[in-house]
């Protein structure tokens, strides 16, 4: 799962299938009441917010501008495994 959040929004995207949530963190602090259905140009701008954070990272989470599930993950990033061999 990867998650990005502004003052008043969470949004959550789940990489193995591609589910995302949206929740209004100033009605709703718990994250009872998903809005993703419901928010649609929210859903939308916070989904670019974490295009823009995930691009570029190894895991190959955005192609072409977009989120893309399904991306078998290796269980270490390459970094820790680096950190290991010092």
């Amino acid at each position: 799962m990867q998650w990005i959040r502004s003052e008043r929004w969470k949004y959550l995207w789940f990489s193995g299938d591609g589910h995302e949530q949206l929740f209004d963190l100033e009605a709703d602090p718990q994250e009872l009441h998903d809005l993703a259905g419901e928010e649609p140009e929210v859903l939308a701008q916070h989904r670019e917010l974490l295009i823009s954070e995930l691009e570029g990272r190894e895991e190959g989470f955005v192609e072409d501008g977009q989120l893309v599930p399904g991306r078998k993950l290796r269980s270490e990033a390459s970094w820790v495994a680096e950190h290991a061999r010092l």
